[in-house]
């Protein structure tokens, strides 16, 4: 058994008895190479919006912009600029929205921990912040991509079950849905467990 943390108290009320391949502790919820490019564009988003600041008149940094816009959209005092601020400042908020909308999960997701696993013969358990998940090895494809080295790697589980998501060039497609564990040693020992316990509970 690859035993390497301390599970908490309720992970190890839920396992009892249940004998156990392996527990590990995982890194970040969501591979990097998930989350670099929403930060990037995130970021991207949010140099546009600062970029906007800069062609908005002083006005607006004045506790004047609600009379700019008032000005904006009424037909009788509508001028170019202010019909020109009204429009910086509408594309402003739209950039800085999707700007943060992409950053904030982001970061999130590069910083959170996926949590505990644990490996028995018959499911695979994850405990993270009082939520606690059990699979099923049999809820599982068979499909398993492992990266880095056994002293720190990540492995990605993918199981039958999955949801379809739009793609601009391929249009709708089905994603299946993946368990990723993180920074973890010993992970193709890990990848050995994992694709015995599935052949194991396959019901085919």
């Amino acid at each position: 058994m690859i035993m390497t943390i301390k599970l908490p108290e309720e992970m190890t009320i839920s396992l009892g008895s249940e004998s156990q391949d392996f527990a590990v502790k995982s890194g970040p919820v969501q591979a990097y190479g998930k989350s670099v490019p929403n930060l990037l564009f995130g970021l991207l988003f949010l140099g546009l919006a600062y970029g906007c600041i800069a062609f908005m008149p002083d006005e607006f940094f004045k506790g004047e912009a609600l009379r700019i816009i008032k000005e904006a959209l009424s037909k009788t005092t509508a001028t170019e600029e202010t019909q020109g601020a009204l429009f910086l400042f509408i594309v402003f908020f739209i950039m800085l929205f999707v700007g943060l909308y992409l950053l904030i999960p982001a970061i999130i997701k590069m910083v959170r921990s996926g949590g505990f696993f644990v490996s028995t013969p018959s499911r695979l358990l994850n405990y993270r912040k009082g939520e606690m998940n059990s699979y099923d090895w049999s809820q599982f494809n068979g499909n398993i991509t492992v990266r880095g080295t056994n002293k720190k790697g990540n492995i990605t589980l993918e199981m039958k079950t999955g949801y379809i998501a739009s793609d601009h060039r391929a249009g709708s497609k089905y994603v299946p849905i993946e368990i990723y564990i993180s920074s973890v040693a010993g992970i193709y020992e890990i990848e050995q467990i994992c694709r015995k316990r599935i052949k194991e509970n396959d019901p085919n």
